[in-house]
């Protein structure tokens, strides 16, 4: 997976695994899984401050957008 990891405004550090958004509080030496197992293999992650919140989304080469593309995990 190539998805920069984003700091949240407290410094924790997100980074996305496989199946799992992963939160370090200590700069990435320790990570643990946060929210619930991801139904997709993702490629993109940001955070949005306002409503305290990540949305996350997956790619397909297909010619149409899927249901699942996205999905809103709050923090």
């Amino acid at each position: 997976m190539n998805v920069h990891p984003i700091e949240l405004p407290d410094g924790r550090i997100v980074s996305l695994s496989p199946q799992h958004v992963m939160i370090s509080s200590d700069h990435g030496l320790n990570r643990l899984s946060f929210g619930p197992q991801l139904p997709f293999t993702p490629v993109g992650i940001s955070y949005s401050d306002s409503d305290k919140s990540f949305y996350i989304w997956q790619f397909d080469c297909g010619n149409k957008v899927l249901p699942n593309a996205t999905m809103k995990i709050w923090l």
